[in-house]
């Protein structure tokens, strides 16, 4: 298995000092930040994009406003389940195209164990939700006993990343169930510093190996 990965989600809306944190993360080793604000319109996506360091834009996945991908060469979009809901299916097939010819990342997420079976090959990763209670939504169950099989389940070549409640404290179970990374949002949005709490991670997951 390919080393562990440690992605960060930006908060969902738009908090004090946002940017700095954004590039100190940067700067500080984050390989993966997934820009999530689905309620932003594209303007402000597209000004948050400026204002992040250009040389770490291959860093960057967004969750929405999907053709700002080539306009800043960024690594590539996470399709929500809303938009594989409603998007037209052309407009969904022409990003999968494209991702195969311009080699940007795609993801999306999953919530249920069965749906890891039917995930197409063109997806680089998938992120599997909630695995512990959420920190940032109230009343998110996690449902950890319920993927007690999931190494079993898992087929190679398909990276899943886990999502929900991941703290300091339980990303070393994430990592003996099986998981390829995981990503942290609560833990570091909810806290006084949000870099510090990424670096927490970071040592807990080399402390183990």
């Amino acid at each position: 298995m390919d080393k562990f990965k440690v992605i960060v989600y930006s908060a969902e809306s738009n908090i004090k000092d946002e940017i700095y944190y954004l590039n100190d993360l940067l700067a500080n080793g984050l390989v993966q930040l997934h820009i999530r604000k689905p309620s932003t319109p594209k303007y402000v996506l597209e000004n948050l994009i400026l204002n992040i360091d250009p040389q770490k834009h291959q860093n960057l996945i967004i969750h929405s406003h999907y053709d700002l991908l080539a306009k800043y060469d960024l690594k590539g979009i996470h399709f929500t389940k809303k938009y594989l809901e409603k998007a037209h299916p052309l407009n969904v097939e022409t990003l999968i195209n494209t991702s195969r010819v311009k080699s940007f990342s795609l993801s999306k997420p999953v919530h249920f164990l069965k749906e890891l079976e039917s995930v197409e090959d063109y997806y680089e990763f998938v992120t599997l939700s909630p695995i512990f209670d959420s920190i940032s939504k109230e009343g998110y169950r996690g449902k950890k006993d319920e993927l007690s099989n999931f190494r079993s389940v898992k087929r190679d070549g398909l990276n899943v990343y886990a999502l929900g409640g991941i703290t300091k404290d339980n990303i070393a179970l994430v990592k003996e169930m099986g998981f390829d990374g995981a990503i942290l949002l609560g833990a570091v949005w909810n806290s006084d510093d949000p870099v510090r709490q990424y670096k927490e991670v970071l040592n807990t997951i080399e402390s183990i190996g």
